[in-house]
């Protein structure tokens, strides 16, 4: 099992993700929670997906401004965390994976 990575939420909740690339075997001496590791994350749940805000941000305004722009834009991505808790987009094979959904509705838009 990967280890944990444990972020803090602003009501002061906590949730667990499992972190990418470090098996349990490589963190030792952190906490236990059932079989994997956790290591406390250095920022709230928050203040980490708010690194990912700008890269959302910037797809949906580049299709905003095209031409004949989408009447709907939908991103989805999934996220990943590392043990020291940066979250990070999660990748497929060797590249990042982005799944977009442009809606334009009516010819006339066209």
């Amino acid at each position: 099992m990967r280890p944990l990575v444990e972020f803090r939420l602003e009501d002061g909740a906590r949730i667990l993700i499992e972190a990418s690339g470090e098996s349990t075997e490589a963190v030792r001496g952190v906490g236990k929670f059932a079989e994997g590791v956790i290591r406390q994350a250095q920022k709230t749940f928050s203040a980490a997906l708010g690194d990912l805000e700008g890269s959302a941000e910037m797809l949906v305004k580049k299709f905003r401004t095209m031409s004949c722009p989408p009447e709907n834009i939908s991103v989805e991505f999934g996220i990943k965390s590392d043990l020291s808790g940066n979250v990070f987009i999660a990748e497929v094979g060797a590249e990042a994976t982005f799944k977009m959904t442009l809606t334009w509705r009516g010819a006339e838009r066209m």
